[in-house]
């Protein structure tokens, strides 16, 4: 697609090195200081009644503010301050909505093709099912969200490894055939991006991973404009644009659940 589309005047295609020069440039032309630091997940978050009075970083730094925002996937200033919130998806019928909640049918664009076996021995059920990583920023007990920073850092590596090992496996692996390979051979890492990581990116990209519950809540339906928003600090929308979030057997092939693109 082309880096700028000359209709909506929206620019969704550019260098990760580019924003963040730009980025730093902004800051510098507004005198803002920027501190990198990890919140304090047990004490970081003192309060004063119900307003956030100080912040606290794992080195022992504190913050004073009359407002914060937390800007992050993760939310963690949420729990430090006692604001209720979901994890994961709620129904259809909490909020009347119709893009939330379980999606197998959704998944037009992104769609496995009919045929993929998903277990470890072709037509077995009985010798387990061969998924992928996706889905693996949650279980049973646990999710990404109730993660420490070093539990995060350490599931992020087990996806990075996944990843090069895809990659590889379309590049090298017998079982693949030749034409993929030499489709996929000429892939690599980004020389002149996030090199300061060893060219990989920062972040694993896990998308509001904490969902705020108050007296407001943020719908489709102000989205869509259906409903108003009286008084608001700041207001954005996208379109719906959830990826798929587990892969499911459905008659007996693969099939990705949770991938949601809808213009709203």
């Amino acid at each position: 697609m082309p880096a700028l589309n000359p209709k909506s005047q929206l620019a969704s295609v550019f260098e990760p090195s580019v924003t963040t020069a730009i980025f730093n440039e902004m800051l510098k032309e507004h005198g803002i200081t920027v501190v990198t630091a990890r919140l304090d997940l047990k004490n970081g978050v003192a309060m004063d009644g119900k307003r956030i009075q100080k912040i606290r970083t794992e080195d022992g730094r504190e913050f004073a503010g009359k407002m914060f925002s937390d800007a992050t996937y993760e939310g963690d200033l949420l729990p430090g301050a006692g604001v209720s919130f979901t994890v994961g998806r709620e129904a259809n019928t909490t909020y009347n909505e119709t893009i939330n909640g379980i999606q197998a049918k959704r998944a037009l664009k992104n769609q496995l093709p009919d045929g993929i076996d998903p277990y470890i021995s072709r037509g077995n059920p009985s010798s387990g099912i061969s998924n992928n990583f996706i889905g693996a920023n949650y279980g049973k007990d646990w999710n990404w969200a109730t993660l420490n920073h070093d539990e995060r850092l350490a599931l992020a590596k087990k996806h990075e490894h996944w990843q090069r090992g895809l990659v590889w496996t379309l590049q090298n692996h017998p079982r693949v055939p030749e034409n993929i390979r030499k489709q996929y051979s000429k892939w690599g890492l980004p020389k002149d991006e996030f090199t300061d990581n060893k060219h990989w990116p920062h972040q694993i990209y896990v998308r509001e991973a904490r969902r705020m519950i108050s007296d407001f809540v943020m719908t489709e339906h102000h989205c869509t404009r259906k409903q108003a928003v009286p008084e608001s600090i700041g207001l954005a929308a996208y379109t719906m644009d959830s990826h798929a979030v587990q892969r499911c057997v459905e008659n007996g092939m693969v099939k990705n659940e949770g991938d949601v693109q809808v213009g709203i």
